[in-house]
């Protein structure tokens, strides 16, 4: 395996660790295929709501998304 050198400050390059890193990170990111939203209005008893909007806060999700996640394994996707 040859060294090239490469133009720019040391400081600046990524190790091949940090490089595979910040790969697997920006991978992780992006969606593999942005899905159709579709709107879907609910009306549920006040006790629910705030039962939802707290476990969406322990599991640092947005209530949107937890409700996504309760649809999901609900319905065995």
């Amino acid at each position: 395996m040859m060294n090239f050198l490469k133009a720019g400050r040391p400081t600046a390059q990524q190790t091949p660790k940090e490089a595979a890193i910040e790969a697997v990170r920006e991978m992780e990111e992006l969606p593999k295929t942005k899905p159709k939203i579709q709107r879907f209005n609910v009306d549920i008893p006040t006790d629910l709501h705030w039962k939802m909007k707290a476990r969406a806060a322990q599991e640092s999700l947005k209530l949107n998304e937890l409700a996504i996640k309760i649809f999901t394994e609900y319905l065995g996707k």
